[in-house]
């Protein structure tokens, strides 16, 4: 025990000092942070004088407390000349991590184990393993059918057993300075999602000579899923439901079949959150009051309040900038669309179109809302397609509409890795470069920059940070953007972030 205890003593110091090497090496950079910049597109004179200031830091996976951290600022030169480059680095501290998104989404309970199997020997009962996924007389029928030091093989149909797949809402929103986190319903099912004959399962079980069960196996190769978007705001959740379908994970070629879905279901739904305050949350918080609200989504008192087909193309809900206008995002015939409703009187405002394109799975999460002046919203599809629209007095109105051809830029524009500004006709933007060869969540410390004048681009750039070139002690950690507020765009009249 002693040996044992000395040993995992000497791993702790080890790897303590390893981190504390780390460290120093990276530290020795500190502030000789070089920027290189490749002109994409265009002129840079339509860039001159901006500045961005990015907010990076060496992740350290071992660390408890401390982190090194970079502010760097470049400031564009002319054209033809080199930029201004400053940087600020310090250890401190780790940053806390803060929650604040809108985010819903459907959950519809959709048993698959994957091709996983139980075995005696690794749960005291396959009710254990498999009961929260199926229905407990179905596996007991996969017992019975097993015969005493034999085996048994067959498919059975799920819909023989329940008869809807259970489906509920969860996410959270802003609501002021609170996170309000949605994170149970009340116990009446609104969606019910009907079984089909499609959901057939290849069941597996084996007995040994005392008649004991010891493997059992469930599975199948077919998903279901449903289609649609939800947002939600003014103490409201608003869901638009819009297709049902499934496909053959295992096919040569995977096509998904559209399944017919109860009548009343395709539609924009209206379900009302009761709230309740929670207290203090580590992690669910406003950041300066530390106080929370869980939402319960109260199907009770559900309605559809628009009619839609089925396949409508809905693929995401928000709320405006403003607070005022709820706003649908769909595809018809490869067309993109923007559909303005008011959510008070249900009345449609406005359908304005966006862009040509062919949606695809991933593109639903892909659309993302800026608030600066409370005017703006910015919408990407796919990794080539850039929109922005602009709210005007009256109606919303499509400030940009590009298709871009950019190495890496960023498919998904989050807030905290994304600033823009806006004068007149002229737009302003720049994202952090979703860097391949770190984590789906990480990037590093390059970014792009994109200059507009009526809607045309005017100069497009890559820079590329020195601080992405640290590899050694990866193991440890990286450079990667800090978690909010991670880059910010200054234009030439307007005080840099240092100088704030």
């Amino acid at each position: 025990m002693k040996k044992t205890i000395f040993v995992m003593l000497a791993l702790v110091i080890v790897a303590a000092c390893g981190v504390g090497i780390a460290a120093n090496w990276v530290h020795g950079f500190g502030d000789d942070v070089t920027i290189k910049e490749t002109v994409l597109f265009g002129d840079k004179s339509a860039a001159e004088g901006i500045t961005i200031i990015t907010r990076t830091k060496y992740r350290d996976d071992l660390s408890l407390r401390n982190e090194l951290y970079w502010e760097t600022q470049n400031t564009i030169g002319a054209a033809g000349t080199e930029n201004t480059v400053k940087t600020q680095s310090s250890f401190k501290e780790k940053e806390p991590i803060h929650n604040n998104e809108n985010y819903v989404y459907f959950h519809m309970e959709n048993p698959n184990d994957g091709g996983g199997a139980w075995q005696r020997d690794g749960y005291q009962s396959v009710f254990d393993y498999y009961g929260s996924q199926f229905p407990k007389q179905m596996i007991q029928d996969i017992i019975d059918s097993t015969p005493t030091d034999g085996i048994y093989e067959g498919s059975i149909k799920l819909n023989d057993y329940v008869d809807v797949f259970p489906m509920t809402i969860y996410g959270s929103y802003m609501d002021g300075d609170y996170l309000v986190e949605i994170e149970s319903v009340d116990d009446i099912a609104y969606f019910q999602i009907p079984i089909p004959d499609e959901a057939v399962y290849e069941v597996y079980g084996e007995k040994d000579d005392t008649g004991t069960l010891t493997t059992m196996k469930i599975q199948s190769t077919m998903h279901f899923q449903v289609r649609g978007a939800a947002t939600a705001f003014d103490g409201n959740v608003y869901a638009a439901l819009t297709d049902f379908y499934c496909y053959d994970e295992n096919a040569d070629v995977v096509v998904e079949e559209s399944i017919p879905l109860p009548e009343g279901y395709c539609g924009l739904h209206r379900i009302p959150l009761k709230v309740t305050e929670q207290g203090n949350m580590k992690v669910y918080h406003d950041l300066n009051t530390d106080k929370s609200y869980q939402a319960k989504a109260w199907f009770r008192d559900a309605e559809r309040i628009r009619a839609m087909e089925q396949e409508s193309g809905v693929f995401r809900l928000m709320n405006s900038p403003d607070g005022e206008d709820l706003l649908m995002f769909s595809e018809e015939s490869g067309r993109i669309y923007l559909t303005v409703m008011d959510p008070k009187t249900e009345r449609i405002k406005q359908k304005l179109f966006l862009i040509e394109h062919e949606l695809t799975e991933d593109d639903a999460d892909y659309v993302r809302k800026y608030l600066t002046d409370d005017r703006h919203i910015i919408l990407t599809l796919g990794n080539d397609k850039l929109c922005v629209i602009e709210k005007t007095k009256k109606e919303y109105r499509l400030i940009i509409a590009d298709t871009l051809k950019l190495q890496d830029f960023p498919v998904e524009l989050l807030d905290e890795y994304v600033d823009f500004a806006v004068t007149g006709e002229n737009f302003y933007l720049t994202a952090y470069r979703q860097d391949a060869e770190k984590a789906d969540y990480d990037r590093g410390a390059s970014y792009y920059l994109l200059t507009y004048k009526d809607g045309a681009l005017l100069y497009a750039g890559l820079y590329e940070s020195s601080l992405d070139s640290v590899t050694e002690y990866e193991e440890w950690g990286g450079v990667v953007a800090v978690d909010s507020d991670a880059i910010s765009l200054a234009l030439p009249s307007e005080p840099s972030a240092v100088q704030r």
